[in-house]
């Protein structure tokens, strides 16, 4: 159920985070005797985020905003960048592990008004921006070589009506637009 707002300002913050160092290996002696120097790891994941809301007028008229913001990056056992870019070959450059990177940044606002008694409006945005960055990355694809899926601007709009004529009958009627665009790089 989507938060509206309501008579008492509150708000509400969360954050989550692990890195490599917060990680262990499990690199085998097995593995290293078959010529692997690393394994698959967390680079960084976060997820950062946090909602406001109250009154703009009490009993009438409520907002809500919410933002997001999370990253996640994972590094590949034995994938590298190309250390000599812009030639017909390739030697794996140890200092650079390929690694994918998956973001997202949300904003949203959302407004509530109570137009009388048994007549409620809401009108609500969200506004996106994501990358799938090295998506496509893998045993036969360097990272410069493999696709990002950049999706800038989204935008999602919505609108509803909700009347409860009785106890047991409700109606409600709503609509959404959608504006997304993707690019693939």
């Amino acid at each position: 159920v989507p938060k509206t707002g309501g008579n008492t300002f509150s708000g509400v913050l969360n954050g989550d985070y692990t890195g490599k160092s917060l990680q262990s290996s499990n690199l085998t002696p097995e593995l290293a005797a078959r010529g692997l120097t690393r394994s698959n790891s967390v680079k960084k994941i976060y997820d950062a985020g946090g909602g406001f809301g109250g009154p703009i007028r009490k009993d009438k008229l409520w907002f809500y905003t919410a933002h997001r913001w999370w990253d996640t990056e994972d590094e590949f056992a034995g994938l590298y960048y190309n250390k000599i870019q812009g030639t017909l070959f390739y030697e794996p450059d140890f200092s650079r592990p390929a690694y994918t990177k998956f973001w997202d940044r949300s904003n949203t606002i959302r407004v509530t008004w109570q137009a009388s008694q048994k007549h409620k409006l809401t009108f609500s945005e969200q506004a996106t921006r994501n990358c799938l960055c090295f998506a496509s990355l893998g045993p036969a694809r360097a990272p410069e070589a493999s696709t990002a899926f950049w999706f800038d601007p989204n935008h999602l709009m919505q609108g509803t009506w909700s009347y409860p004529a009785t106890s047991r009958l409700l109606f409600q009627v709503g609509g959404a637009l959608a504006y997304m665009v993707q690019d693939n790089l």
